[in-house]
């Protein structure tokens, strides 16, 4: 079955998109979002990429591709679950991941409060016009996700 070209570019500049933002990329959306055409009205992430990849980068490839007054909703879980406390400074830390098998994977978390998100925000010209504490009921008094929206200015 032949190949055409349109797809071998596609990948060429998912390729390039990986090598400029220093990451192994596995997300098409990602790799889409960073490198592909057209601009959107919203873009949202549900306990995706937001908080694990670096703000400085996502953030900003998430503006670039905003139209002018585009939103951004995403959810994170909130810094201060289970009575942890949100980061001091803009480094990730060290968190796990429970595959199917029950083995524990480390991944690099930025947990933020919804002061030091819109201070990341900002910087890439998106504003918070919201943010939701949000608590399971049976696990108070601790909120258990941060869901915040922001606009592109």
């Amino acid at each position: 079955m032949p190949v055409g070209a349109e797809p071998v570019r596609r990948g060429r500049r998912a390729l390039r998109c990986a090598e400029v933002l220093g990451r192994d990329l596995r997300g098409k959306r990602l790799l889409e979002l960073g490198c592909g055409p057209g601009r959107f009205d919203a873009i949202y992430s549900v306990f995706g990429a937001v908080g694990l990849v670096a703000p400085e980068l996502l953030l900003a490839a998430i503006s670039r591709r905003l139209k002018p007054a585009g939103v951004l909703d995403f959810s994170v879980p909130h810094p201060a679950r289970a009575g942890r406390h949100p980061s001091t400074d803009d480094r990730p830390r060290e968190d796990y991941v429970t595959m199917p098998d029950h083995t524990r994977l480390p991944i690099a978390r930025w947990e933020f409060d919804a002061r030091r998100w819109g201070a990341h925000l900002a910087r890439t010209g998106l504003r918070i016009t919201s943010a939701l504490e949000l608590r399971h009921p049976r696990r108070d008094p601790w909120p258990t996700t941060l869901l915040i929206t922001a606009r592109k200015r």
